[in-house]
């Protein structure tokens, strides 16, 4: 069986924006898609924001021929994360 004759499956942390076929507004989006997200790979902040850094690649449908930007969730490790963290501890010390 060749691998574009599998149906798709959404792998954690990927996801795929579309071009929309149709804008009824201006304010219509101009791609569409979705991302699936393992949250416990996310550190959120204390107020319950998180970053989520993505990255995208231009992609040609096997099945239909159409473009899209394959996304893929950037997780951060060892020394960026450790970066981050010490960046936030000295900003909440009162000099």
């Amino acid at each position: 069986m060749k691998s574009f004759d599998k149906p798709f499956e959404k792998r954690p942390n990927t996801g795929s924006l579309f071009a929309s076929k149709v804008k009824s507004t201006p304010e219509s989006p101009d791609y569409k898609g979705d991302i699936l997200i393992d949250t416990r790979s996310i550190k959120t902040n204390p107020d319950g924001t998180a970053l989520i850094k993505i990255s995208g690649w231009k992609q040609t449908s096997n099945t239909t021929g159409q473009r899209y930007l394959s996304l893929k969730v950037d997780q951060w490790e060892g020394t960026k994360q450790r970066t981050i963290e010490k960046k936030v501890d000295e900003d909440d010390i009162d000099f």
